[in-house]
Parts: C-alpha cells; sequence; structure tokens
C-alpha cells in the first residue's frame, strides 16, 4: 500500500482463512526492504507458513530470498487480476479507514500501525461467524487439517476397501509428538480436532460415485 506521493509505504499480508493481518512499514518500496519486512514480521509464524502470493510488482522481485528464509512457496497473481488476492484487496480497504490516502505515510508511527493491526485483527466478522480473526486464527494452532481419507503407514483405506467403514477404532502409531496425524487423500474435507494423545474424533464427508457426498462418523486412536 504506497503513501501520498508515492513515499513510503505499507506491506499489508493476510492470512486467508482467518483474515489475520500482519503490517510492517518500509522507507521505500524497494525489493530489499519489503522482503526484509516480510521476513521479520512473518519469521515468528514460520510453522504456519506455507505460500504467499504477491502481486506484480518489482518490490516483490526478492521473493527466493521469502521463500529461503521461511520455507515458503511463492505464487504471483495474474496481471490486472487483483480478484486473486481478494482477502488482501479487502483488508488494504479496511486500513484505508484509518489511513486516508490523503495521508503521509511518514505520520504513521510504528506504534500506531501497531495499534491498528491490533483493531483490525479484534474486529467482529461476519463471515468468520461474528469471531475474531485473532481468535480463529490463535486456534488453529492447536487443531490437525484432515485433507481426506485415512492414508496412514499401513495405508488405511476405508472407502476403497481396505477397511469396511470409517466407523471404528483404528489403530495408529503416533509418529511425532504433535497433537494427531496429518492425513492426505481427496475424500474428506473435514477440519477437525485432535486430542493431546493422538485421538481423533469427527465426521467425515466423502464424494461415492452414484451416491454422491456421505457422512460417517469415526474415531482414531
Amino acid at each position: 500500500m504506497i503513501g501520498k506521493c508515492h513515499k513510503q509505504a505499507i506491506v499489508s499480508l493476510v492470512e486467508r482463512k482467518s483474515g489475520y493481518a500482519v503490517l510492517a512499514k518500509v522507507q521505500n518500496k524497494t525489493a530489499h526492504l519489503v522482503s526484509r519486512a516480510i521476513i521479520n514480521r512473518l519469521k515468528p509464524l514460520t510453522t504456519k507458513v506455507r505460500s504467499l502470493t504477491y502481486d506484480n510488482g518489482k518490490e516483490f522481485a526478492d521473493h527466493a530470498t521469502i521463500d529461503r528464509s521461511l520455507g515458503s512457496i511463492s505464487y504471483f497473481a495474474d496481471p490486472y487480476s487483483s480478484w486473486q488476492r481478494g482477502s488482501n484487496e479487502n483488508l488494504n480497504g479496511l486500513i484505508r479507514q484509518y489511513i486516508p490516502k490523503f495521508r503521509p505515510l511518514s505520520t504513521v508511527s510504528d506504534a500506531e500501525l501497531a495499534k491498528i493491526k491490533g483493531l483490525l485483527n479484534n474486529r467482529y466478522r461476519k463471515r468468520l461467524g461474528y469471531k475474531k480473526p485473532q481468535e480463529v486464527f490463535t486456534k488453529s494452532f492447536n487443531t490437525v487439517p484432515l485433507r481426506a481419507l485415512i492414508q496412514a503407514k499401513k495405508g488405511h483405506d476405508p472407502i476403497s476397501g481396505t477397511r469396511p467403514s470409517l466407523t471404528g477404532r483404528r489403530q495408529i502409531r503416533c509418529p511425532t509428538s504433535r497433537q494427531g496425524w496429518l492425513f492426505l487423500s481427496a475424500a474428506i474435507t473435514a477440519i477437525l480436532d485432535a486430542g493431546g494423545n493422538g485421538s481423533i474424533v469427527g465426521t467425515a464427508r466423502y464424494f461415492t460415485p452414484g451416491k454422491g457426498m456421505r457422512s460417517k462418523r469415526f474415531s482414531i486412536k
């Protein structure tokens, strides 16, 4: 986000699911300063950073350095396709409620920018069920996404027939100290919480040809 007379800039980052905002002010819109600002702001959140989507500005030319520092993957929106970065465009509009276009960014202190970030992250959002971005983002640190069917080391695959159904208990060793597992498949789309001992209980949704979407309760220990 550029300041009045194209002097100084605010780097705005937003987590798409929760709308959690991260802001940083830079003196000039150079690739070096912008990449350094992004790395400094996201370094404490490295475990949650998977990918970053930028526009086509030359200030993001140092994206490879960002990827090496954060272990992320960079993507770029197509030219004149700001809708591909809708969450960020929406965030910039919210920031403008506090920092109008006619206001020089030289008058915006780091303390004020931090306050604006706090206000945005603690604003109730209709799309989040009137929860706060801060609340939803923080909660995501204690959840495990299940992207589909149970496909662990032993090849458990209830839908293909390896197991008769998704109901019941599966004996699966948890290989890490993290809560639960991340299962990979394209069938189940549920996002479920995991217990501290690796137990997962929830409802799985999957598609069956000829029968459409189906749901089954399951638990894993």
